[in-house]
């Protein structure tokens, strides 16, 4: 499985944004959680994953997504995880798109895709060339 993973904190205080955002990175949650859910890829391209945690002191969330789907048995290891727990609100959101790869090592079977960008005049955007 390859993976693209980019992460959004938000938070009252910035540098407890940074501690919290920083200790999901260290602790490599999406390694840790993965297991829970890459059964239930049903997508042979794209998988779109996503970390939740974070809240108020006392009162911390976590949840994991799966292609738009609330995935409860990752989003029960991601809460069992020993993660701190913000002395701020705080909450940190994890992306990931994850990408299947063939078990024997060869190269995933992809679509042939096309972008094209070219613009004619009939396409009536106005981005025409002159």
């Amino acid at each position: 499985m390859d993976e693209f993973f980019g992460r959004r904190t938000v938070g009252v205080d910035a540098e407890e944004s940074r501690r919290l955002q920083n200790s999901l990175v260290d602790a490599n949650v999406l390694h840790h959680i993965a297991d829970t859910f890459t059964a239930d890829l049903e997508s042979p391209f794209f998988n779109g994953i996503k970390v939740f945690y974070g809240g108020q002191p006392g009162k911390v969330q976590a949840e994991n997504r799966v292609n738009g789907e609330r995935h409860e048995a990752g989003s029960a290891a991601l809460a069992a995880m020993d993660l701190p727990e913000p002395n701020a609100f705080t909450m940190v959101r994890a992306y990931a798109l994850l990408l299947p790869m063939p078990e024997d090592g060869t190269e995933p079977p992809y679509p042939p895709a096309r972008l094209d960008l070219t613009h004619t005049r009939a396409c009536g955007c106005g981005n025409q060339p002159a």
